[in-house]
């Protein structure tokens, strides 16, 4: 028999059992008497271990039959073959491999001890798909009300949700080092380093001349250009119900376009133009489209196969590199502009230039502007849309702070720095908004030192993953009374009866330790100041369409935010 007739031979008889192999899979009967079924499973989700059998069979057969359809029977065939036989091998290796790590990860690892789902114990996708599906925070706090203060959430990592862990993991104690970043975690920043990613002594070393930038003199001579923008946006929604007695429009835009022009011209020495233009600009957009990409680059950390799709990927699509390439290099224009300007101007550039002896390199002011530009700006947007939502939400509560506001203030002059310190109402709606709805709702993680941790009173091996999750520690019912109502009165001094107990050392939207937000007080004026102006300016309506704004809100690292529709109505008399 030649060559050609066995090869068609084989391709017949391979065909045949491809056929036959999946009209067994379809009509497959169910498990003969004797075979195991695990009754407790979903009929949809019981395993026919027959049918997985045919429906391997079907592989193979097919596979083979596009082989010879592909290749003939010519030599290219053979080596076909071969190629086939090492990508089976390559296959079954790393099936095999996988199934003894997660069988390592589940019984063996240091972790094994600690409670969590048994799926999130073995493997790493289970996380990283809620990331991709933007569940992330609320899976992890319904694992925390399943389970307790501590679960595993992947095969080296812990989260936590108490207020010791607060302090164990991101504070200092005497005769105790702070738990090091997770480097893991962290993303290349175009190769500028920057006051978030570098190590504990640079970290200091960049704080140091940071903190002149965000102290309360410099903000307080930083005011009057701040004030420019408040007046600004007021303008601008003013300009919108001209004409007319009340005006439709979308807070989360016009919050956005006010932080992002705000804080690009402290950092960079001009705005956006985003307030002027009522549009996003494409800078501000491809930070908002790369917040969703991050979890790739999770995908490519934790797989490294994936990692090298990623980059052949990468490769093959010139204009992703070169669209990041090129947002950078409108933060280094800009910076670089300002940088050469020789003025008096008070901005963050000139206290990091009047502050700079032996403290920052132009790389590092160049990497950690562009931190400051999205930590200042979609953070603080977030933080009064929440705000917002949830005044409006509370008739009560908005009646209140409009009335602190306008009998506090007889001329929108008198709105300052200083004054708004003093509304105290407004102040509790704040932080209210900030524990129900955080900015950052994830977990900002640590890795343990070699040596270990311990770590809300438990012993936390070294090299792990740890964190306290922002929405899981907020959300629950140990830490605060009736977590998931908004109110306001949890925050008065003193609290009513029923608040008493809250633990709101367990609530830090600004983190704490050394590596705590440095703009906490700079957050604080822009929210404080902001909703004073609203409230002092215009009657406001929370628009139907927004009725249930924070319901179902996906996350990627920070907020997927929908459009806050209002109604805008000039001040009643």
């Amino acid at each position: 028999m030649s060559a050609t007739t066995s090869l068609s031979s084989a391709a017949s008889s391979a065909q045949a059992a491809a056929i036959a192999a999946i009209t067994a899979t379809m009509l497959s009967e169910p498990p003969p008497p004797g075979e195991v079924v695990n009754l407790s499973d979903p009929p949809s989700q019981r395993v026919n271990h027959s049918s997985i059998s045919h429906l391997f069979g079907s592989y193979c057969s097919i596979r083979w039959l596009a082989f010879l359809r592909i290749f003939g029977t010519t030599k290219k065939f053979r080596y076909a073959v071969y190629f086939g036989f090492a990508a089976d091998i390559a296959i079954y290796m790393y099936i095999i491999f996988s199934i003894l790590r997660a069988a390592y990860n589940v019984t063996l690892r240091p972790l094994a001890k600690f409670r969590g789902p048994r799926l999130r114990a073995a493997f790493y996708f289970p996380e990283l798909l809620s990331l991709a599906r933007g569940t992330a925070v609320e899976e992890i706090k319904d694992l925390h009300d399943r389970y307790g203060d501590i679960v595993r959430i992947t095969p080296e990592a812990l989260s936590f949700d108490t207020a010791q862990s607060w302090r164990d993991i991101y504070g200092l104690r005497e005769g105790r080092r702070e738990v090091g970043r997770d480097e893991k975690w962290h993303l290349d920043h175009a190769g500028k380093s920057n006051i978030i990613v570098v190590n504990a002594t640079d970290h200091s070393r960049m704080r140091r001349t940071l903190a002149h930038v965000f102290s309360d003199v410099a903000l307080r001579e930083q005011e009057s250009l701040m004030t420019t923008y408040f007046e600004q946006l007021i303008e601008k929604l003013q300009e919108k119900i001209d004409g007319s007695a009340a005006s439709y429009i979308d807070l989360r835009d016009w919050h956005n376009f006010f932080t992002f022009d705000i804080i690009g011209d402290l950092c960079l020495g001009e705005a956006f133009g985003t307030l002027k233009s009522g549009s996003y600009h494409y800078w501000i957009e491809q930070i908002l489209v790369g917040l969703k990409f991050v979890v790739v680059i999770r995908f490519a950390q934790a797989y490294p196969l994936f990692r090298i799709i990623l980059a052949l990927l990468m490769n093959l699509i010139p204009g992703v590199e070169k669209q990041k390439q090129g947002h950078m290099a409108y933060t280094i224009d800009k910076l670089e502009a300002r940088l050469r300007k020789n003025t008096d101007r008070k901005d963050f550039i000139s206290y990091i230039l009047g502050n700079n002896k032996n403290g920052m390199s132009r790389d590092e002011i160049e990497g950690t502007a562009t931190v400051m530009i999205i930590a200042g700006s979609e953070t603080t947007a977030s933080a009064l849309c929440g705000a917002t939502y949830y005044m409006l939400k509370h008739p009560k509560v908005l009646l209140a702070a409009t009335s602190e506001v306008r009998k506090k203030f007889k001329t929108v002059n008198d709105i300052n720095m200083v004054s708004v310190r003093d509304l105290t109402y407004i102040n509790t709606i704040i932080e209210e908004a900030l524990r129900m709805y955080p900015p950052t709702p994830s977990t900002l993680p640590r890795r343990t030192r070699s040596e270990g941790e311990i770590i809300n009173g438990t012993f936390i091996p070294g090299n792990i993953s740890v964190g306290v999750n922002h929405w899981a520690a907020y959300h629950a019912a140990k830490n605060f009374a009736d977590p998931d109502t908004f109110d306001p009165a949890r925050w008065s001094t003193p609290p009513p009866d029923k608040y008493k107990h809250d633990d709101k050392t367990a609530f830090q939207p600004f983190s704490i330790g050394p590596r705590n937000c440095l703009g906490k007080n700079l957050a604080y004026f822009e929210m404080r100041s902001i909703l004073a102006r609203m409230l002092w300016n215009f009657d406001i309506e929370l628009c139907k369409e927004s009725r249930w704004w924070t319901e179902k809100q996906k996350t990627y690292i920070l907020w997927d935010k929908p459009s806050l529709k209002v109604k805008l109505l000039r001040k009643s008399v």
